[in-house]
This record gives C-alpha cells, sequence and structure tokens, in this order.
C-alpha cells in the first residue's frame, strides 16, 4: 500500500463499460500532491457503484490523504498501470491545509 496527502483538483465523469459480468461504472477523480512541494499530479480510479459508496464523500478543492494500491496490465508489449484507492481520508480545510501554504504565510508575516 502506498500513501499520497494532496488536493483534490477534478473530478472527471463517471464511465460506464461493458464486461464480461455486464455494466460497470468507472469514477476517476485527480489529486495535486502537496507535501513534497514538486506538485506532481496523479489520476485515481474507483472501479464499481458499491466501491465508490463506500468512499467518504469528496470535492474539488478538498485535502484528502489516500491510501492506494497500483494495478497494473500488460498488452501488446506495454504496461499500463492504474491507482486504485483502499481508503480516502477527506480533512477539514484548517487555516493551513499544506507545508507550502504554512511556508507562505511564515515567511509573508507582518512584523507588527
Amino acid at each position: 500500500m502506498y500513501k499520497l496527502r494532496g488536493r483534490i483538483t477534478e473530478i472527471k465523469d463517471t464511465q460506464i463499460i461493458n464486461t464480461k459480468n455486464g455494466d460497470a461504472e468507472i469514477h476517476k477523480f485527480i489529486l495535486e500532491e502537496t507535501e513534497s512541494g514538486f506538485n506532481h499530479t496523479y489520476m485515481f480510479e474507483i472501479f464499481g457503484k458499491e466501491k465508490k459508496e463506500t468512499m467518504p464523500k469528496y470535492k474539488i478543492e478538498d485535502y484528502a490523504t489516500i491510501t492506494f494500491y497500483i494495478k497494473s496490465r500488460q498488452w501488446n508489449d506495454k504496461f499500463y498501470y492504474s491507482l486504485h484507492p483502499h481508503h480516502i481520508n477527506v480533512e477539514d480545510n484548517t487555516e493551513f491545509n499544506s507545508v507550502e501554504d504554512k511556508k507562505f504565510a511564515e515567511k509573508n508575516e507582518m512584523p507588527f
């Protein structure tokens, strides 16, 4: 399992795909990492309506800590990867949501 903390920047439309067992839903969202200072972006996929219903509600601009695993598939000698959240912890938006916000506030404090 892996863990990331960041800000949810985008929620994609739900996709419905046909599988051997019937239709399935894929929910995707993008998280911008805020802890490392590099602001990498990651797209997560939640596969299935039942799995989506067990996850907490999240929206754009929420800060969250996500525990996830990486799934890999091979097709035509190429590998494809997707990130699947195991647990999402949506944080309440406090005054300083990230290390960068705190550093910026400390750097720009007024002397009076």
